[in-house]
């Protein structure tokens, strides 16, 4: 290597000439570092708020599928269920990635459903609005709103594309309302669904427990559920579990049984309802097990359930296998059926209310907890896509995909944050018990008896004539009102996956707080304004325009069709439909109807 020469005499050093052979090497590195540059592409921006660094997740993996159906495991770093798209920008230069939602919007837009079962949707979502409105007017019957009628915010559906809309019922978030628990079980239905499509969890068994007697609602039934909940985690926990490999999934309290098969409620000599408190257990089982580790499992379990509800003091306890777990809605079903609430009064109702308030009636266990954690903190959800099958059509499979509707990249804790999280939870926990010490001190009531003292004192103040000065008003000033609250209106909080809100077309929606039907046009132009909903528009509008064609079509071809059995039917017959009307096989259309719906439908997409 070559080095520069000094001086002896620590004079300043003198660099000497290059030779041609380091020129043409120093050219030839110039020419490099040039070509490198002239190629370089500068990193995207950073945004504005920095986000908080994505921590590594060493626990449970996620599942997708992929086109063929197969399920794959899909790690914390892996990107691949993310599709790169195909559109560039102005430019051409670049190449942008579809956001997951235009990825879901392509995939289930422009479906139609066929319209036998968008007439048994149709059917049960009237049954569950209906079941709701008389639920909710029990309650206030009852003396428990249930509904905020008189709310500042009210939820909107609406659709994307043609402003169709729909008003949402604004109630409490109590499981007891079909609709409510419908929206609540159905994440963990979906997360239940990529559970069991994986091999190693083909075996779990579905099982039944009962705490034998009936108990009343209200108090008792609270401390029957609670009972039962301790029982299985205790059971869960035991030595000959874990020694097989075995553990509970998924625990759902339930009770049933509050009336008889001719609806009429069973009632204790006290008019107090009665309920069968029983619990569905979704047990994971490693293998398969032979008929002899079977029956030693089940003795097990059977000694230790029987142990644990007798120290609890309930009589004819009883436990069986369901087998194999064929549809996952039965796992999460409802709280108690609808017409067994509704045939309760309203003491009754109220004693239901109060038994089953605040307790955790459905509660994933072990490993799958764990797993919707994990899931919960990398901002994963489960949702559904379209794949094609080998010679078949179209099915809807379980995909896990990024929430689109949050804007945190991640929810992982320090471990900073979770002292900290901890710390505030046991401060907490302190106050509450120092006031609830306060309020059996005398010296606590003491102090009520003087503020009401004082708040009589003031408002006796007020109503002296104020005569000290000169120029003094002779009212007290108003008091300070309520800070004016700032109105919401046209505000999109989240946004829906296409399926057939308003039609048997599928097609996108989003959820708005308090939606003007008024400005229709002017809010949709608005929206579709916004990057983020401007692409998920572009990429449906035509074929959700095709969707909308073919129904219609199909409408006016269904009408035309003469009515089966009318074909070649004797006029002599004077049952037939057709004796009374015109000829046999003819159709008159309906003035009015069918054609100007057809023609709205095409005019909306023109």
């Amino acid at each position: 290597m070559r080095t520069d020469a000094a001086e002896p005499h620590g004079g300043a050093s003198v660099r000497p000439p290059l030779t041609p052979a380091e020129i043409a090497l120093r050219f030839d590195a110039f020419e490099a570092k040039r070509d490198y540059w002239d190629s370089y592409a500068p990193p995207p921006a950073a945004p504005e708020k920095p986000f908080p660094a994505r921590q590594p997740f060493t626990g449970a993996v996620d599942v997708g599928m992929d086109e063929t159906g197969n399920v794959r495991e899909i790690a914390d770093h892996d990107e691949s269920y993310v599709i790169p798209g195909d559109h560039a920008d102005l430019e051409g230069e670049s190449v942008k990635r579809e956001s997951t939602y235009v990825q879901a919007c392509r995939n289930r837009a422009g479906k139609l459903t066929s319209t036998e079962a968008k007439r048994k949707g149709m059917a049960h979502e009237a049954k569950l609005e209906s079941d709701t409105a008389a639920l909710l007017e029990s309650f206030s019957n009852a003396g428990i709103p249930m509904e905020y009628k008189n709310c500042d915010r009210q939820m909107y559906m609406v659709s994307l594309l043609t402003g169709e809309h729909k008003k949402l019922r604004s109630t409490r978030q109590c499981c007891l309302l079909p609709t409510v628990a419908r929206r609540k079980r159905a994440t963990i239905i979906r997360d239940l669904e990529v559970w069991l499509k994986r091999p190693e969890n083909r075996y779990d068994q579905f099982m039944l427990f009962t705490g034998g007697v009936r108990v009343p609602v209200g108090v008792e039934g609270r401390r029957a559920v609670q009972i039962m909940g301790r029982a299985l985690s205790k059971l869960n926990s035991k030595p000959f579990m874990k020694r097989r490999g075995c553990f509970f999934v998924l625990r759902s309290i339930e009770i049933g049984k509050m009336a008889d098969e001719f609806g009429n409620v069973i009632c204790n000599e006290a008019g107090v309802a009665l309920a069968h408190v029983h619990a569905h257990v979704l047990m994971h089982q490693p293998g398969w097990f032979s008929p002899e580790e079977q029956a030693a499992l089940t003795r097990d379990i059977t000694r230790c359930w029987d142990k644990l509800m007798a120290s609890a003091e309930s009589k004819n306890p009883f436990w069986g296998w369901s087998g194999s777990l064929e549809n996952i809605r039965e796992c999460v079903k409802y709280v108690c059926k609808t017409d067994a609430l509704l045939a309760l009064d309203a003491a009754n109702l109220r004693r239901t209310h109060e038994m089953l308030f605040r307790l955790h009636r459905v509660q994933p266990l072990g490993a799958f907890k764990r797993e919707r954690a994990s899931r919960y903190a990398r901002i994963l959800k489960v949702g559904s896509r379209f794949v094609a099958e080998k010679g078949a059509r179209e099915k809807l499979v379980p995909w896990v995909h990024k929430d689109w509707n949050c804007t945190k990249r991640a929810r992982l804790k320090t471990e900073e944050q979770k002292r900290a999280e901890k710390a505030r939870l046991e401060a907490r926990k302190r106050r509450k018990e120092r006031i609830a010490e306060m309020r059996d001190d005398a010296r606590w009531k003491a102090f009520l008896e003087c503020r009401d003292l004082l708040k009589e004192r003031q408002a006796v103040w007020w109503e002296k004539p104020l005569e000290t000065a000169p120029g003094t008003a002779s009212e007290p000033p108003e008091p300070m009102g309520q800070k004016r609250k700032t109105v919401i209106s046209n505000r999109i909080f989240a946004r829906l996956a296409p399926a057939p809100y308003f039609g048997r077309a599928w097609e996108p929606a989003v959820l708005v707080w308090n939606f003007q039907p008024e400005r229709k046009a002017e809010v949709l132009a608005e929206w579709h304004a916004l990057p983020w909903i401007r692409d998920a528009v572009e990429a449906t509008r035509d074929i959700v325009a095709k969707a909308r064609q073919l129904e219609a079509d199909e409408m006016l071809a269904e009408m035309r069709r003469p009515a089966e059995g009318i074909i070649g039917c004797s006029r002599l017959d004077r049952n037939c439909p057709a004796a009374a009307g015109p000829p046999c096989g003819s159709f008159e259309p309906l003035p009015g109807s069918f054609e100007d719906l057809a023609r709205q439908k095409k005019e909306v997409f023109a």
